[in-house]
């Protein structure tokens, strides 16, 4: 008989759908063998690709986390490979004969269900551009519930939710192709190379599901279809990972070369800082030094010393109002000595009429009370009158600063080089700053002519003066008693010696608690009666915040402030250091007002308490540092004024800083008493009969 008839009979209780799902093959058993075991290669190959690339992925997570898409993408790969193993071919089974088949299919299911929402997860990571929040969630929520009913009910019932995961994995390839495309609209790189490939793969699963269904018989493909998928991604996420590696790279070589540059900036900005700070100190001082002068010879002679060394300003002209108001005339001047004498006469004696004075530097500089620099001069802005000038000075810039008391302008200073001056807007601010005190001091200065001619009229209140004096040297002195309650735990040993009756320099000792000491030790510019009455008006502000439980460079801000709002009119300054001493804590705390340098012996070693801002009085909102030292019982402190060295002998020496220190620091063995007799004793051996020329005051601190 050429027919054959197979009566296949079939029994069913653990899968929704029983019987056959491929045709059956007859041939040769080698013929069928083969076939079986190419199919067998065709399932198991994919799926080890997926593992291994899966675990790869693992591996780029763990290394670089803030990219959670290598994650996911490494969790679709697993789910894959063990969904490919347990389906076609069970090929699983094969590996693990004695895994039961109940086990097996939930586990087919459960990495279907769970590969849908990781690829959502992983495309949404990867080009995050969608705005969608309400479609995927329903996907991957309704996957995650299909996993989980899979996982607690039988497979004769489970299976049934085959049919609705064919959907639910069309609409999560349909969202992933939208996200891609968004992303190739927007250029994403790599884009198109996914979008591209997940179209194919959109393809092949229609396919399959087609053929699961007997629609068509053309065999399963997404194995294979989804080794050219994750192969292509692993391609694009290396690619992906190796150029942030490049990136990273590269970034570090620009940051350690950004870092040079900044390090090279910062150590040029440190310099120019430093710059800064020396020409400020400069300027302090030499104010300082002008309010201790009323000679304009000499004034405008440490001036010109000054712009000099800091900014090369060779010459200069000071002009200033008459008593009558009605013209500028030249007071002092410095022209270049190459001029004719006709022309050094006329720039010496240079007078202009206010009123006349209509347009030209000098008429914008004295109405606006601002100053004026041209670098480049254009004679057709000046006044025919200041063209000549001009002309016989030789200049080719200058700089003009109207003088200006109590907001009125008294007259002007020209600063000129006969070639180009560079000025930055700072150093105009400055040398402006220069023009203000300077304005005070020729102010003193003509008031100081004026008191002179008149000094033989007050001869005969000499007495009277002097009993004035000796009632405020008595109210001086009561000013720097220190009180018995505060010399509990501290030993203060002060020594005051004003140039005359009375002095500039102030001291203060307070207990501030039980265990917070409070030192105080200011020295105003100037001497005698002018600069004690600053004093009375230092001690004034100083004793209303000295109770206060406040940081050092706090009072002094706050000192600073109160000085400059009730005084700025005095054009006098102070320096001036605060230091809380804790002998509770055993520590020290300190900020300087432009003080000169006190010293702290700490085991026999010199420690410095150098200025940590500017004087009292140079500007209202000074801002000063707190400084803080272990102070332990072996330690001790001196605090003195600039008197014990600025002190000159006859042939013009100075006592000088570094003999203070030197003459401490050899007499560190000694009592605090002996120590500050040598000092002075050394002092007056150098002075011999030359009378001391400023106010002098030290304070030796110790415990106890």
């Amino acid at each position: 008989s050429t027919e054959v008839d197979l009566v296949l009979h079939i029994s069913n209780f653990h899968h929704r759908k029983g019987g056959f799902r491929n045709p059956i093959l007859l041939g040769l058993d080698k013929d069928i063998h083969e076939k079986r075991e190419r199919n067998l290669f065709l399932y198991g190959f994919p799926a080890g690709a997926f593992l291994i690339i899966g675990f790869y992925h693992f591996g780029l997570y763990f290394y670089r986390r803030r990219d959670s898409s290598a994650l996911w993408f490494g969790l679709y790969s697993v789910f894959m490979s063990l969904n490919t193993l347990l389906s076609g071919e069970y090929y699983f089974h094969h590996i693990f004969p004695n895994l039961s088949y109940e086990i097996g299919r939930k586990v087919e299911y459960i990495t279907q269900f769970m590969s849908i929402p990781t690829l959502v997860l992983f495309i949404e990571k990867l080009y995050p551009v969608s705005k969608q929040r309400l479609f995927p969630g329903f996907i991957k929520g309704t996957s995650y519930l299909l996993a989980l009913f899979v996982l607690l009910s039988p497979a004769k019932i489970f299976t049934y939710t085959f049919p609705v995961m064919e959907p639910i994995m069309l609409f999560a390839y349909v969202y992933c192709i939208y996200v891609l495309s968004r992303a190739f609209y927007l250029k994403q790189d790599g884009a198109v190379a996914y979008l591209f490939s997940l179209i194919i793969i959109t393809g092949i699963c229609i396919n399959d599901i087609c053929h699961y269904h007997q629609i068509i018989y053309t065999g399963y493909y997404l194995p294979i279809g989804m080794v050219v998928f994750i192969f292509s991604q692993t391609i694009f996420l290396s690619r992906r990972f190796t150029w942030a590696l490049i990136q990273s790279e590269e970034l570090s070589i620009g940051l350690e070369k950004k870092v040079n540059e900044r390090t090279i900036e910062l150590e040029k900005s440190n310099i120019q800082i430093s710059k800064e700070r020396d020409e400020t100190e400069s300027l302090s001082k030499l104010i300082k030094n002008l309010n201790e002068n009323l000679d304009i010879k000499r004034i405008m002679a440490k001036i010109h010393e000054y712009i000099k060394t800091n900014y090369n300003i060779q010459y200069y002209g000071l002009a200033v109002v008459d008593k009558y108001k009605e013209r500028l005339q030249t007071l002092e001047a410095f022209p270049p000595e190459s001029l004719s004498h006709e022309d050094r006469e006329y720039i010496q004696t240079f007078s202009t009429n206010i009123q006349e004075m209509v347009f030209g530097f000098h008429a914008y500089s004295f109405k606006t009370k601002k100053p004026f620099f041209v670098n480049r001069i254009i004679e057709s802005a000046f006044t025919p009158e200041e063209n000549t000038y001009k002309k016989k000075a030789k200049f080719d810039s200058i700089l003009t600063i109207p003088l200006i008391l109590e907001n009125e302008p008294i007259g002007f200073l020209d600063l000129y080089n006969v070639g180009r001056m560079e000025m930055t807007d700072i150093d105009i601010t400055k040398l402006t700053i220069l023009g203000e005190q300077l304005s005070g001091i020729i102010y003193s200065s003509i008031l100081f002519g004026i008191i002179n001619e008149k000094t033989k009229k007050l001869n005969s209140s000499l007495k009277l003066i002097q009993h004035d004096l000796s009632v405020a040297k008595k109210i001086q002195q009561n000013m720097l008693i220190i009180h018995d309650s505060v010399l509990d735990k501290l030993k203060i040993i002060p020594e005051y010696i004003p140039m005359s009756e009375v002095g500039g320099d102030f001291y203060g000792i307070h207990k501030v608690s039980n265990h917070l000491y409070r030192i105080f030790l200011a020295d105003a510019t100037g001497h005698g009666v002018q600069a004690a009455l600053i004093t009375m008006a230092i001690k004034g502000i100083y004793d209303s915040l000295k109770q206060f439980d406040l940081e050092p460079n706090v009072i002094l801000e706050i000192f600073n402030r109160e000085y400059v709002e009730r005084y700025n009119s005095l054009n006098s300054y102070a320096t001036a250091i605060i230091v809380d001493i804790d002998t509770k804590k055993r520590i020290l705390k300190f900020a300087s007002a432009g003080h000169p340098n006190c010293i702290l012996f700490k085991n026999s070693k010199i420690h410095f308490l150098s200025r940590t801002g500017s004087m009292i009085g140079l500007g209202k909102n000074n801002i000063y540092e707190c400084v803080e030292y272990d102070f332990w019982k072996e330690d001790r402190l001196y605090l003195f004024t600039d008197g014990i060295f600025e002190e000159f002998d006859s042939q013009n020496n100075e006592f000088g800083e570094e003999r203070v220190y030197s003459i401490f620091t050899k007499n560190r063995n000694l009592s605090i008493e002996k120590s500050i007799q040598e000092l002075l004793k050394n002092l007056d051996g150098f002075l011999k009969d030359k009378p001391k020329q400023d106010d002098l005051t030290i304070l030796g601190i110790e415990y106890q």
